[in-house]
């Protein structure tokens, strides 16, 4: 599960997309070229810091941690691209919530779900089945980033930007009860 939620709630799929995905603001306070190298800088330094917490924390308070900051930071982005497209509202001075939201979302994956599940594979398989266990996720992972990158295309022209990231939102929700 938790390598259906690491893929499932977006990640891969934003960090493919960023740069398509912030060009729909504009370049208001930064380019989308600037904001793209920034989140790689910002996964950077919290894999780098959040890897001395897993064992002090704990893993599942740090995951539940990641899954609910998650959650709320695709809403708000939801709601963030569903009054840019879907309403006459002017959202664009508001541009640094969108901002603020995706370097969290970026921030509360990172910190839990991606630093997390090379580590619970290694500790839930048995070393006599890890390289089949092994198999087995990144099977999985391949799939789960193959459905959402063909998805996030069709959905984004069909519905809206803002529908990729409710599903990503629904996703964690769903992962923060399994």
């Amino acid at each position: 599960m938790v390598c259906i939620s690491r893929y499932m709630i977006g990640i891969i799929t934003f960090t493919v997309y960023a740069e398509e995905a912030l060009s729909k603001v504009g370049n208001h306070i930064f380019t989308p070229r600037e904001l793209s190298i920034f989140m790689g800088v910002i996964f950077a330094l919290t894999a780098f810091i959040s890897s001395f917490f897993s064992d002090s924390v704990g893993r599942k308070a740090m995951l539940l941690f990641s899954l609910a900051g998650c959650v709320v930071t695709n809403v708000i982005v939801a709601i963030y691209y569903y009054l840019l497209e879907h309403t006459s509202i002017d959202v664009i001075p508001y541009v640094w919530i969108l901002y603020l939201n995706l370097m969290g979302f970026c921030i509360f994956s990172n910190t839990g779900l991606v630093q997390l599940m090379p580590t619970i594979k290694s500790e839930y398989f048995p070393t006599h089945i890890r390289s089949k266990g092994s198999a087995l996720t990144s099977l999985t992972s391949a799939l789960c980033i193959f459905i959402q990158l063909r998805l996030y295309t069709a959905i984004n022209e069909t519905v809206g930007i803002y529908m990729n990231f409710i599903i990503f939102a629904i996703f964690a929700v769903i992962a923060i009860f399994l």
